[in-house]
């Protein structure tokens, strides 16, 4: 996740221009995210996955929610 662009950088990098550059960086095989998923689970457990994020940040990077399920 891309949140903010630091002041100082602000003249050469907008938050477009780093949401754009971060998916074609991952489209190129250069940035890979997968191992950054440590969970995935259905949208039925979204409850769990906000409990993980707030009570095992150590081992919760990110969380995925499954909606195929």
């Amino acid at each position: 996740q891309i949140s903010g662009v630091s002041p100082e950088l602000t003249y050469r990098w907008n938050r477009e221009r780093l949401v754009q550059t971060a998916m074609q960086l991952q489209v190129e095989g250069t940035l890979t995210l997968r191992p950054l998923i440590t969970q995935v689970l259905p949208f039925a457990e979204a409850a769990e996955a906000f409990r993980l994020c707030d009570e095992e940040p150590e081992r919760t990077i990110q969380v995925v929610l499954d909606c195929s399920a």
